[in-house]
């Protein structure tokens, strides 16, 4: 599991207005699962609470995915 605590953004747009982003939290959970030597199965959730900026801050340039769903599988042989 990660967890990132992000700082508040302020910055200003092109009519010198200041834009201010909350600070926020972002929470990312995921597992592996060696089956054997041969197979690693992994799954996770990235963004679990869903996480939305605002739409000024976003203009400028500061973008989080949504939440976003995970799973994979790798082989070896």
């Amino acid at each position: 599991m990660d967890v990132h605590a992000l700082r508040k953004i302020i910055e200003q747009n092109d009519n010198g207005e200041e834009l201010i982003q909350a600070p926020y939290t972002l929470i990312n959970i995921g597992l592996n699962y060696q089956l054997n030597d041969s197979f690693k199965f992994r799954a996770g959730i990235d963004n679990l609470s869903n996480q939305k900026l605002s739409d000024d801050i976003i203009a400028l340039g500061h973008v989080e995915s949504p939440r976003t769903y995970y799973v994979g599988m790798s082989a070896n042989f």
